[in-house]
């Protein structure tokens, strides 16, 4: 992500799928999302996503959001007229 005020992000960004104990497709609803990223700041981010399934095993993986500052620049010079 490149820095800025109108940056945004949300946990849905970087999840792609899990699954359950037998298999079935959990949704981002389903999961516990730790840690946040504030996208108007330069900086690296890690948000976990976890779950616990019902026999008490816990799964967990961690996503690395890094957001950079904008490289956007101009290039001016003085004049003087007579």
């Amino acid at each position: 992500l490149v820095a800025g005020p109108h940056t945004t992000w949300s946990a849905a960004d970087n999840f792609v799928s899990a699954t359950d104990a037998d298999g079935k497709a959990l949704s981002l609803a389903d999961l516990k999302v730790s840690g946040s990223v504030d996208p108007t700041k330069a900086g690296r981010y890690e948000v976990t996503y976890s779950y616990t399934d019902a026999a008490g095993n816990a799964v967990t993986k961690t996503a690395t959001i890094t957001v950079v500052a904008s490289q956007a620049s101009i290039d001016t010079k003085d004049s003087t007229l007579v």
